[in-house]
């Protein structure tokens, strides 16, 4: 398995470049995406939606979002087993 991270300031294009990608590798691998922000995101649903893969969405709150993605990260790859990819 692969476990592969975007990380950036908001509206830098994370989220184009991680539709592009999965577009390109969701015939020929079996793909998780997670989407990690503080209080609300519409990008898993949208992303499940258009190209057909499993995806969870994971709010911070009021917790540090980098401190929770951490706490997270082997929870997501723990349940993720069988996928090639897993896109953060």
């Amino acid at each position: 398995m692969k476990f592969v991270i975007f990380a950036g300031t908001p509206g830098s294009g994370k989220t184009s470049i991680i539709k592009y990608i999965i577009q390109e590798l969701k015939n020929d691998f079996k793909l998780f995406f997670a989407k990690f922000d503080c209080l609300q995101t519409l990008d898993n649903e949208r992303i499940a939606k258009e190209y057909k893969i499993p995806t969870i969405k994971k709010l911070a709150g009021e917790l540090c979002p980098d401190h929770y993605t951490a706490l997270e990260i082997p929870k997501i790859i723990k349940e993720n087993q069988d996928k090639d990819i897993i896109i953060l």
